[in-house]
């Protein structure tokens, strides 16, 4: 019985780390014009398909202010959408009439009764022609992006079509160098130590699950 158990809590432990590990991701940087639309696509998992999502305004993740929920879609500013798809496993955030000021660090939150999950999306908008754009891909999936007249692929480098937008968005960019690279570092200390403290957590339960067994083990003889 003590066996099964054991085993038991051995699989929930690695079930919980899988699920952290792939709970939300999304574009890393979005470029676009001023006065542009653009489109933010968040995928989760669908463990987290009834939970609330929001988008957040911030470079810190536990002081940034939420901009709108899914729960709340109505009560936000009029620029600012946001749907859910739940059988995709993704939601989506519209912004409209983007200003220079509109730049920033974002997160795609899910509301969860302890920690929250976010994910960190960094905005530039600015003025002039974008000729070209890029599109950025996180480390567990690439988001599909829809509306710049040529995208390049980060894995293949070679440009490849894509089908014309319906409406005037603009997709993700990815910037290389020294200097985005230590600005996205800064911007997800808080994710690292947060996902480090989560799995930590669960390495010390699993081991005082395994301790409680042994010392019962102990008391039988």
């Amino acid at each position: 019985m003590e066996g099964r158990l054991l085993v038991m809590a051995i699989v929930i432990f690695l079930m919980i780390i899988v699920l952290d590990a792939s709970t939300l991701s999304g574009p890393e940087q979005v470029k676009s014009r001023t006065g542009e639309a653009v489109q933010i696509t968040c995928k989760y998992h669908q463990f987290y398909r009834s939970y609330i999502k929001y988008w957040c305004k911030g470079y810190y993740w536990n002081h940034c202010t939420v901009m709108i929920r899914s729960d709340q879609p109505s009560q936000s500013n009029c620029n600012i959408l946001i749907s859910d798809d739940k059988d995709r496993g993704v939601f989506t955030i519209t912004m409209r009439n983007t200003k220079e000021e509109d730049s920033g660090w974002y997160w795609c939150g899910i509301e969860r009764v302890s920690r929250h999950v976010g994910f960190s999306v960094r905005l530039v908008f600015t003025e002039g022609h974008i000729s070209k754009t890029t599109v950025s891909e996180t480390s567990t999936g690439a988001v599909k992006m829809q509306t710049s007249p040529l995208i390049t692929s980060r894995e293949t480098s070679e440009p490849i079509t894509s089908a014309p937008a319906t409406t005037d968005l603009l997709t993700s960019v990815s910037f290389s160098g020294p200097a985005n690279n230590a600005t996205r570092i800064g911007g997800h200390i808080e994710v690292v130590v947060m996902r480090t403290w989560t799995v930590l957590r669960w390495v010390l339960f699993a081991g005082l699950c395994m301790t409680l067994l042994v010392f019962h083990q102990i008391m039988k003889l």
